[in-house]
Parts: C-alpha cells; sequence; structure tokens
C-alpha cells in the first residue's frame, strides 16, 4: 500500500490532476467571490468585541455572539466577586484598626506590636518554666523536644528582661497619656491588681539580678565556692524568682499583647486586601486579552478551514452539477415530443433549447445558500 501511495504521488498524471483541480478553483468566479466575502467579514470584525456594532453578521462557523457573552461573563465574574471579598476584607481591616488607634496617640501601634512580640517570647519562657518543672519532677520524659528544655533562657527572661518589662509597665501606668499603650485607661480594681503586680516584678527582678550576680561574682574569686549561703540564693533566684518574674511579666504583657495580634490582623487584612486588589487589576486586563487571542486565532483557523474547504469541494460541486445537467438532458431526450411542447407552442424548460447550453465553470454551486461553504 505503501509502494502504491508513493507511486501515486510521483506519477506525473498526479500533478496533471492537482493542475487541473486548481485551475478549477481558480476558475470558479461565483463561488470565489463567496468566499472572498466571507473571509473579508471574518477579518474585519473589531478586535474589541464592544466596538462590534453588528455580532449576529459573522461568517460561518464564527460563534461571535458566543465569544461576546463569554469574555462579558468573565469579566462579570472579575469585578462582582472579587468587589465583595475586597470590600469585606476592608470593613474588617477598617472595624480592627480603629479598635487600636486613637487620635491623641500616634505612637500606639509601635507599643502594640511591641508588647506582642514579647508577649509571644514570654508565652514561650512560661512553656520552658513549666515543662523544665515537669521533667525535674519526673511527670515528663527528658525526650521531650530540646527547645523546650533551655532553662537558661528562663534565667534571662525572669531576671534582667523581667525587671525591664516592670520598669515598662510601670512607665506606662503613670503617664498621662500613656504613649505606647493604654494602661492610663485602666481604672478600678484591675489597676490597683496590676500595679501591686508592676512592683512585684520590679522587686523580684532586682533580687533575681542580685542573686545571679553572686554566682558571677563566685566565679571571679570573691566568695568561696563552698559558701551555702551564696549557693542558696543562687539557686533560689534562678529556680524559683525567674519562674515568677517570668509568670508576672507574662501576665502584665497581655492587655496590650493581644491588641498587638489585633494589629497583626489588620496587617494581614490589608495583605490580603492588597492581594485581591491586585488580583483583580490584573486579571481583568489579561482576560481581554486571553479572549482576543482566542479570537485572532479563532479567526485564523477560520480563514484556513475555508480555503482548505473551498479547495477540496469546488471541483466535486462542478461534477455534481455537470452529472444534474446531463441527467437532465437525457430524461428530457426520452420523453415524447408532444410533452415537450407548451401549449403556446414554446420549447419546454426540458427540451433541447436550453439544456443545449453547456455549464459554465464560474456557476459552480450557483444554487447555494449565500454565507455557506460547499
Amino acid at each position: 500500500m505503501t509502494t502504491s501511495l508513493y507511486d501515486i504521488l510521483t506519477s506525473p498524471l498526479f500533478y496533471v490532476f492537482i493542475l487541473i483541480w486548481l485551475i478549477i478553483d481558480i476558475a470558479a468566479e461565483k463561488r470565489r467571490q463567496r468566499l472572498m466575502e466571507q473571509m473579508e467579514t471574518l477579518l474585519h470584525k473589531p478586535a474589541i468585541f464592544d466596538e462590534d456594532d453588528d455580532r449576529k453578521q459573522t461568517a460561518p462557523f464564527y460563534a461571535r455572539n458566543m465569544l461576546y457573552k463569554a469574555a462579558t461573563g468573565v469579566i462579570r465574574f472579575l469585578q462582582e466577586p472579587l468587589k465583595g471579598v475586597i470590600e469585606w476584607i476592608r470593613r474588617g481591616r477598617d472595624y480592627l484598626a480603629s479598635n487600636t488607634r486613637k487620635p491623641n496617640k500616634p505612637l500606639l501601634f509601635i507599643g502594640y506590636t511591641v508588647s506582642f512580640v514579647l508577649l509571644i517570647i514570654y508565652f514561650f519562657l512560661d512553656i520552658i518554666a513549666i515543662v523544665t518543672a515537669l521533667i525535674a519532677a519526673g511527670l515528663v520524659p527528658t525526650t521531650f523536644p530540646e527547645i523546650f528544655q533551655r532553662f537558661q533562657y528562663v534565667a534571662i527572661g525572669g531576671s534582667l528582661f523581667g525587671l525591664l518589662v516592670g520598669f515598662y509597665t510601670l512607665a506606662q501606668m503613670t503617664q498621662k497619656p500613656s504613649e505606647f499603650s493604654d494602661w492610663d485607661g485602666v481604672q478600678g480594681i484591675w489597676r490597683g491588681i496590676a500595679r501591686f503586680l508592676v512592683f512585684a516584678l520590679i522587686f523580684f527582678g532586682v533580687l533575681a539580678v542580685v542573686f545571679l550576680s553572686f554566682q558571677l561574682m563566685v566565679s571571679l574569686g570573691f566568695f568561696p565556692n563552698e559558701s551555702g549561703t551564696i549557693n542558696g540564693m543562687v539557686a533560689f533566684a534562678s529556680t524559683i524568682l525567674t519562674r515568677i518574674n517570668v509568670a508576672l511579666a507574662s501576665i502584665l504583657l497581655m492587655q496590650d499583647g493581644f491588641k498587638g495580634f489585633i494589629l497583626l490582623g489588620v496587617v494581614v487584612l490589608t495583605a490580603f486586601w492588597a492581594f485581591f486588589i491586585a488580583v483583580q487589576y490584573i486579571l481583568r486586563p489579561l482576560s481581554v486579552v486571553l479572549f482576543f487571542l482566542i479570537d485572532v486565532v479563532y479567526r485564523l483557523l477560520l480563514v484556513a478551514l475555508y480555503l482548505v474547504w473551498y479547495i477540496i469541494t469546488t471541483p466535486i460541486m462542478l461534477l455534481v452539477s455537470l452529472f444534474g445537467r446531463f441527467n437532465a438532458e437525457d430524461s428530457a431526450a426520452s420523453l415524447p415530443a408532444s410533452t415537450q411542447s407548451t401549449p403556446t407552442g414554446k420549447t419546454s424548460p426540458l427540451g433541447q433549447d436550453q439544456a443545449s447550453s453547456p455549464p459554465q465553470l464560474s456557476d459552480v454551486a450557483g444554487t447555494k445558500k449565500p454565507g455557506k461553504i460547499g
């Protein structure tokens, strides 16, 4: 079969046949004119759907109105839902921001941020203090993650840094207004409890710093290593005072730390709001460009389809037309002579006078409806 196909393709008669086929395609004037009209209609449609005044006037197989509805639907989808999401996020952000913003405290968000970070750190130190105590009591296995067994972090946070947290909170409670916190607005029993906790944190913090400094003095040789009193004070500061100070610092940081958590929510919602705004403004032109490219490719494919269809079917339609006319001639010749004349003496449409005119190549497929191929 491959050999036969090769013989056909290499035969001179094949190229003569192709040449005759193309000559017939070129000579079919009416059919060629209709093809050019369809291609002109297809290629002269505006690229922007909204500028097309007559979307119903299209070439065969060109679903212009369907593309327009699809593009409009996508653009509407990108406008309405995203617009609702953006508006919802904006309202949530504004609501949270209104609870963390005060006109007379422009730097309040800094205090909230610092308190939030410190609160996270001291929550972590609280976990370490609890885990190490449970391990010492034998209630938690020593295979617990090592990061939660580093008690030196508790010693640092419960001594010097705990003292700093105490003085910072005391400063914010005594300022009117407090520039970095809301302690100036705290009234009633909680304010009295908070002041007591602040003074306790400062007192215990001073003791922890002093007692732990004794260990440094022992290392430098100021005190003997065998001093039971010094060792007892160091052990008391490192195992008890630091844990107490970490817990007190966590309690005092909660009020502004949770406001910092709200501020973090504002930041996150703002990031989402900016993201959806960017998505909306990026996808809208991209959707227009996407449908424009689809439309262009669609048109080019149809142009190629029109040409291929025209080249293949034009000679076939010529043969069909010739066969129909010769069949009509044979039918007319087989009729009796009396049936070939009308009462007025004129020749019947099936008579020899009309059938004697040969079919013209330019009239191939003339019976086809305009706007259709083949």
